[in-house]
């Protein structure tokens, strides 16, 4: 099952999450296409920022601007005209955005990081790719009060495994200033990246090499240089792993992902909370019995509880996945949820 969440999904989690009502539904664009990332702007509008496929099985790096009546305020594509796909959007402090991705742009054989600096209505400054002769991806990304960014995502070029944790700080313009590679001698991907009160970085993902052998929620801490400080696994004895990870108000971390492991069904959306040393707090699984669910994103909100978003698979026979969207208290157990049917649809609007 794919981790995205189509456009219009995730537009009705952030609306629930926000006003507490299912607000609009709408489809975006032409063709087909995938959402991987969204924000609230300085202007109180959404940026959600993806994939649209092209004819002759291109790829690009989209972005719409919707404001809070779902009518469509831009729409700009950037990329290589190949294999582009953008996971990450970020607002940057002088009012643009920050893309990051991959491309199979500069050379056809491999993926690279691509990065997509804009002006705040969405015109290019500079554009990177990022890497060798390997495979990249970039999934998540921060920027420093410096004006530079940090980028998490995973390498298999010059790493000491397969795939590792890949972390590159690059300065304003996108040039690299260091790079860090995390990982044993299996598999490792880092899927979100934050800052932390103590000045340095949380990065999340899995792991199977910490112990080798099914794939593990994997939780690493960095300096702000990338040099680790500590790093923890979590889950069972069937695969599971991160999405999404952000520092808590008493200073711990709250995670969520997919378990295998546990819960009612083959695949639950899980969710860890650890103290400000990783060490585990207490885990949920949420979902329902016979229906496959994930854990994309997640927060605090202001009632010392959470909320997460993610995705359900439908028990419509001709549908696929719905949206799930869960709030729980600072325990982790359910206070409620809800999800919104999106049956599948080949119209444009």
């Amino acid at each position: 099952m794919s981790r995205s969440l189509n456009l219009i999904l995730v537009i009705l989690t952030l609306l629930q999450s926000v006003s507490g009502q299912d607000s609009f539904i709408r489809h975006y664009g032409y063709g087909s296409g995938q959402g991987f990332s969204l924000l609230i702007n300085t202007s109180g509008n959404f940026v959600i920022a993806g994939t649209k496929y092209q004819a002759s099985n291109h790829q690009q790096f989209c972005a719409y601007e919707i404001n809070m009546l779902g009518d469509t305020v831009s729409l700009s594509y950037y990329g290589t005209d190949s294999l582009d796909q953008a996971n990450q959007i970020i607002q940057t402090l002088d009012g643009g955005y920050f893309l990051a991705g991959s491309t199979n742009g500069m050379f056809s054989s491999y993926r690279n990081i691509y990065l997509v600096r804009t002006t705040s209505s969405g015109d290019t400054i500079w554009s990177r790719s990022i890497g060798g002769q390997g495979e990249e991806s970039a999934d998540g990304v921060i920027q420093l009060n410096s004006g530079e960014f940090i980028i998490c995502g995973r390498t298999k070029y010059n790493s000491h495994g397969l795939f590792d944790f890949l972390l590159i700080k690059v300065d304003a313009n996108g040039d690299t200033l260091w790079s860090r590679v995390i990982g044993g001698s299996e598999n490792e991907e880092a899927k979100s990246i934050q800052h932390t009160s103590d000045g340095g970085l949380i990065i999340a993902g899995y792991t199977e090499s910490y112990p080798v052998g099914s794939k593990n929620c994997f939780l690493v801490k960095t300096d702000m240089s990338g040099d680790t400080l500590w790093t923890r696994s979590y889950g069972g004895s069937a695969n599971d792993y991160l999405h999404a990870v952000k520092q808590t108000s008493d200073g711990g971390y709250i995670m969520t992902g997919v378990t295998h492991s546990i819960g009612v069904s083959t695949e639950n959306m899980y969710v860890i909370r650890a103290n400000s040393i990783g060490d585990t707090l207490w885990t949920r699984s949420y979902g329902q019995v016979g229906r496959w669910s994930w854990g994309h994103d997640i927060i605090e909100t202001a009632d010392g509880g959470f909320a997460i978003t993610g995705l359900i698979r439908t028990a419509s026979p001709n549908g696929g996945s719905d949206l799930y969207f869960v709030k729980v208290d600072a325990m982790g157990f359910v206070e409620w949820e809800h999800e919104f049917k999106i049956e599948p649809s080949n119209t444009s609007y």
